[in-house]
C-alpha cells in the first residue's frame, strides 16, 4: 500500500498507468531495435563481472569462438 500511495491520488490509475502504457506501447513498437540491443549482452564478455570460482574453468566458446553468457541468453529465450 506504500508504493500506491506515493503515486499520488489517482494511485495506479494516474500517471504510473499512463507512464506503463506508453512504455509497453514504445517497447511493442520497437521490438527488433531493442531486441539488437540486448543481443549484444549474450556475447559481451564484460557481462561477468563477478570472480570464476577457484577450479572452474571460464565459459565454454561456442563454433564462432565468442564467450556465450549463458544467464542472458536462457532469459532472452522469454523475449522471443
Amino acid at each position: 500500500h506504500n508504493m500506491v500511495n506515493g503515486m499520488g491520488p489517482m494511485g495506479t490509475e494516474g500517471l504510473f498507468r499512463r507512464a506503463c502504457e506508453v512504455t509497453m506501447r514504445l517497447m511493442r513498437d520497437q521490438r527488433e531495435p531493442l531486441m539488437s540491443v540486448l543481443k549484444t549482452f549474450l556475447h559481451d564478455p564484460l557481462v561477468e563481472w563477478s570472480k570464476p570460482v577457484k577450479g572452474h574453468s571460464k565459459a565454454p566458446l561456442n563454433e564462432t569462438g565468442e564467450v556465450v553468457n549463458e544467464k542472458m541468453a536462457s532469459s532472452s529465450n522469454s523475449f522471443k
